[in-house]
């Protein structure tokens, strides 16, 4: 059991609320997985043209893109992070491009998904405390701590079997403090996967949380230019009235297998989260939806007034951005059909 502590760090995503901070729906190109980043088998080969990723959650009146971008166990780097790893000896990785994208549109931008490739099998499983995946008896889904059996000797690397941590070396956290790359949080071994108990007095603590204050003040994103919206027509009160006058009565929601309870009612506290932290949703309208149903575990049906009245669901676990509105029907009407009598 060798205790790394003192020699290796966390690499965590760390960004502010105004930049494009959130990766969703990363695609590979044309006959390549998303999922196949999970494991170790080169892709540059068929990674000929570039992978899609989406940004979601930024201000669109000052779009910036951080250099440093986690998606589900992926690092996402831009040019000028990707040109730093390679410079200080960053090894048994693939660099492979992605055309970042908001609302559909490229940013403009070039950056990598960092494949990594031979991950070392230096976790001690038992003192790690791991708990293996159910299904995939081979993939490890949690640790209590992490142990390790073998030092890698690597800048950066991911844990065979274990892709939720990037772990690099103290002396590339401290090489790419220097250059202030943004959207990088370094952290020490023993937070994850908690805090509890964590000295902060530590000289190694303020060490690492210097590391980090160097980026947070000193790295600057990158903008970009978005191309215009074309502005939706919203409703009118009318029209709404017109709508809302489709509402079915309470019963079940039956849609393939999806059924639960509907309740109708213009119950408005789908907005709590929102109101409690406003900044953190710059692009959202709170005024393009009118909440009309709900079920009885909170979350909410509502009328998109930008969409010709289409139906979406809001769920109280997930955020406000535009993505996060998942489409039920194309108009209240076509809901109340799925809507059946009963409790």
């Amino acid at each position: 059991m060798i205790a790394m502590n003192e020699k290796y760090v966390l690499w965590e995503l760390d960004n502010k609320a105004t930049v494009y901070r959130r990766l969703d729906d990363l695609e590979g190109p044309t006959g390549v997985k998303a999922f196949e980043l999970d494991g170790d088998t080169p892709l540059a080969d068929r990674w000929t043209t570039p992978g899609t990723g989406a940004l979601i959650d930024g201000n669109p009146k000052t779009p910036l893109v951080p250099d440093c971008l986690t998606h589900t166990g992926w690092l996402v780097v831009s040019a000028r992070l990707r040109q730093a790893l390679e410079a200080h000896g960053v090894s048994h990785v693939e660099y492979l491009p992605i055309d970042l994208r908001v609302k559909g549109a490229s940013i403009g931008l070039p950056y990598f998904v960092v494949h990594f490739l031979d991950r070392p099998a230096c976790l001690d499983i038992e003192a790690s405390g791991a708990d293996f995946d159910l299904i995939d008896e081979t993939e490890i889904d949690t640790v209590k701590r992490l142990v390790f059996s073998s030092d890698p000797e690597r800048p950066l690397f991911q844990i065979a079997h274990f892709n939720r941590v990037f772990i690099t070396s103290i002396a590339l956290a401290e090489a790419l403090a220097k250059d202030a790359y943004s959207g990088i949080r370094w952290l020490p071994l023993d937070t994850h996967p908690d805090w509890s108990g964590v000295d902060k007095t530590s000289s190694h603590w303020k060490r690492v949380e210097a590391l980090y204050t160097r980026h947070y003040e000193h790295g600057k994103p990158q903008s970009f230019t978005l191309a215009a919206k074309p502005k939706a027509k919203r409703a009118s009160a009318k029209q709404v009235d017109a709508w809302l006058a489709a509402i079915p009565n309470a019963g079940r929601f039956e849609k393939g297998r999806w059924s639960e309870a509907f309740h109708p009612g213009e119950d408005e506290t789908w907005l709590d989260a929102y109101e409690d932290s406003p900044d953190d949703w710059p692009t959202f309208e709170r005024e393009r939806y009118r909440a009309f149903g709900f079920n009885d575990r909170g979350d909410h049906w509502l009328l998109d007034l930008d969409a010709g009245g289409a139906v979406v669901y809001f769920s109280h676990e997930r955020g406000y951005g535009e993505d996060d509105f998942e489409v039920i029907a194309p108009s209240l009407e076509d809901f109340a059909a799925m809507v059946k009598p009963g409790g």
